[in-house]
């Protein structure tokens, strides 16, 4: 079973993301990209890191890529190996190929879905990120 955060700050999308995700395993959602931060950080510290996170590129207080950012840098400070790392999915409502990506930080982030979710594409990417079960999500 999976420990999965999903940083969303709009209610609509959390809610499709809780239920698609729910059968992979557990999920703690997070509005504001100061709140992820913490929690993965807490959650490293106790030694119960989260194996995907779900971070919307848009949020209050700190934007994904900053998140994204503050999180490799958490790992890299308590040493955890690359292959370790959490794996990172970003999402936002605005197409691929649009400015929202930020093509240097390709390297830190595994997947990309775009609003509106589609369970067919979640699959898929999840199977591409190495997600054993991946085709749970299609139950």
């Amino acid at each position: 079973m999976l420990e999965i955060l999903i940083a969303e700050d709009e209610p609509t999308s959390a809610m499709l993301l809780i239920h698609m995700f729910e059968p992979l395993g557990r999920c703690a959602v997070v509005t504001d990209g100061k709140k992820a931060v913490s929690l993965v950080d807490v959650c490293m510290a106790e030694g119960t890191p989260f194996d995907l996170i779900c971070l919307d590129i848009k949020m209050p207080t700190l934007d994904g890529w900053d998140v994204l950012r503050r999180i490799r840098e958490i790992e890299q400070d308590r040493g955890v190996p690359a292959e370790k790392q959490v794996k990172v999915m970003m999402t936002t409502s605005r197409p691929r190929g649009q400015d929202d990506l930020d093509s240097d930080l390709e390297s830190l982030y595994q997947g990309y879905l775009p609003k509106p979710y589609d369970l067919d594409q979640l699959a898929e990417m999840l199977k591409e990120m190495g997600i054993e079960d991946a085709q749970r999500v299609l139950r």
